[in-house]
């Protein structure tokens, strides 16, 4: 048995929404990159060696896009979160996870088998029980060193 306890959760959510958009948006950059450097190719044709510039000032350009997307990105995930602090605790065949939103309390026990898939950053485990929903679990808040090994053998980690 483990017990997870976060009564910072927002962090975590925080977290978890960045990383669904983090996919998306490195898409997003390429695409972006690919259209700088046409439009930059285009512009500067013809007008000597600075069209051999063109790859640099469109990297530069979407950097810098990038930058300041990424920063929206993040204030706005931090909009509309909602919920304060969770304890889960884990057994070997489920988890049973008690949530605090504002003032209410709400609890629900999750087999390991509803969950659909795990994937494992530097810092956290997120558990998918469906392809929209996750939970967040943060790493630093683990204290037992065998808890990776224990939930991979669980859930289906990609």
């Amino acid at each position: 048995m483990y017990k997870y306890i976060d009564n910072k959760y927002n962090e975590a959510i925080l977290e978890l929404k960045v990383f669904h958009s983090k996919r998306v948006f490195r898409l997003i950059g390429l695409i972006i990159f690919v259209l700088f450097l046409f439009v930059s190719i285009v512009i500067f044709w013809g007008k000597g060696i600075i069209v051999y510039l063109s790859p640099l000032i469109s990297l530069f350009v979407t950097s810098l896009y990038m930058f300041y997307a990424y920063r929206d990105l993040k204030k706005k995930a931090r909009r509309n979160i909602i919920i304060n602090a969770i304890e889960i605790t884990f057994y070997d065949k489920s988890m049973y996870i008690k949530s605090r939103i504002k003032n209410n309390i709400n609890n629900v026990d999750i087999s390991y088998s509803q969950l659909l898939k795990g994937y494992e950053t530097a810092k956290y485990f997120f558990l998918y029980e469906n392809n929209v929903s996750a939970i967040a679990i943060d790493k630093s808040k683990i204290n037992n060193d065998n808890f990776d090994t224990f939930i991979k053998q669980r859930v289906k980690f990609r």
